[in-house]
């Protein structure tokens, strides 16, 4: 088997693809790097704070809490509202209600592993859409 992983630097994806005698998966992840955030009146050294503080992706923005993003020294309240706003737009960060998410349960589909025991560790096996 062949695992190949290509980078994009500004709009990161990676792609990995492995090649078997028959069959061929791809797997796709995206993310955003902060460099697009001066594409929206994000300062440089703003961009460069919060890498120092972990945050390397817009993603990772978009999902911390105004509070944690207010502790990232040199970042302002007021910054951390207008990022905060900015990402929304970026990243799709839906709700869900939990009767939506029972009912997309429903549909999923128990596969078996070929190992019985195994099978009863799993509960049954592995759930499609949980790799």
């Amino acid at each position: 088997e062949q695992v190949t992983a290509t980078m994009e630097q500004q709009y990161g994806e990676e792609t990995y693809q492995q090649e078997g005698e028959e069959e061929e998966v791809e797997i796709s992840v995206s993310y955003q790097t902060l460099d697009v955030l001066q594409e929206h009146g994000i300062a440089a050294n703003d961009i460069q704070k919060l890498n120092d503080a972990g945050y390397h992706t817009v993603e990772s923005i978009a999902h911390a809490t105004a509070r944690k993003l207010s502790e990232v020294k040199g970042i302002s309240e007021a910054k951390v509202l207008k990022l905060k706003d900015i990402v929304k737009s970026m990243v799709p960060m839906d709700f869900k209600t939990a009767a939506d998410a029972l009912e997309d349960r429903k549909s999923l589909v128990t596969l078996t592993t070929g190992s019985v025991e195994l099978d009863k560790l799993l509960e049954g096996g592995v759930e499609t859409g949980s790799l």
